[in-house]
């Protein structure tokens, strides 16, 4: 009874766990996605003959150096933001997970890769997703540990609880076994816990009190 517990809680938390962890990265990758939507709205905002490209991509994502965005117009040059060319270049090098529509891994990094055509002009985003990452990768570490630690405990604590129950079950099986040989016990002890074996042991007394009963009312009869 304690392994078969045992199996069932570990299942659950097996279980939970997966879930979580889905339901994790799929908010990380929703929460990369929103970034890329945010900037792109407020670009859609501006003025669309905006002469200063450069100035303009630095300043959409001031909030992260490690994001990157480049202009490409369609009769004219490509405008990166500062350091934007070269984790374009990576990007291009880079594996496009077949799951996560949009994630690129590149040399360690991974990032959301976002472009829309705006009116003249095809705007690309690059926004650096690590730091979430190793975020959320430490949250699943303490998620495990407290599972591991949670099924230790609760193997011990259904240990303690399997273990009385069996005591109680071999007494009353002990008992049974006394009924049937010697006839020296008149009825089963009635434990008070758990409700389903005091069920059982009240059951069987009143089994054994019926039949004893109908023996005796068959042997009064052939008298």
């Amino acid at each position: 009874l304690t392994s078969r517990f045992v199996l069932i809680l570990t299942t659950v938390l097996l279980v939970i766990n997966l879930v979580y962890i889905s339901v994790s990265f799929y908010s990380v990758y929703d929460y990369l996605a929103n970034q890329a939507e945010v900037i792109v709205d407020t670009l859609n905002e501006l003025p669309a003959e905006t002469s200063d490209l450069e100035s303009l991509a630095n300043a959409t994502i001031a909030k992260s150096d490690e994001d990157a965005i480049r202009f490409v117009l369609t009769e004219g040059p490509t405008y990166y933001s500062s350091g934007g060319k070269e984790i374009f270049s990576q990007l291009s090098e880079g594996t496009t997970l077949p799951i996560f529509r949009g994630i690129i891994l590149a040399e360690d990094e991974i990032y959301y890769f976002y472009r829309q055509q705006q009116d003249n002009r095809l705007v690309e985003i690059a926004i650096h997703g690590n730091t979430v990452i190793e975020m959320l990768t430490r949250l699943i570490m303490i998620s495990l540990f407290l599972n591991i630690f949670a099924i230790l405990i609760g193997s011990l604590i259904i240990y303690f609880f399997v273990g009385s129950w069996s005591k109680t079950l071999q007494q009353m099986t002990k008992e049974m076994e006394g009924i049937e040989a010697t006839r020296e016990q008149d009825l089963l002890t009635i434990p008070e816990t758990p409700l389903e074996i005091r069920q059982t042991a009240t059951s069987f007394n009143h089994l054994l009190l019926s039949q004893r009963q109908a023996i005796a009312r068959e042997s009064q009869f052939v008298a």
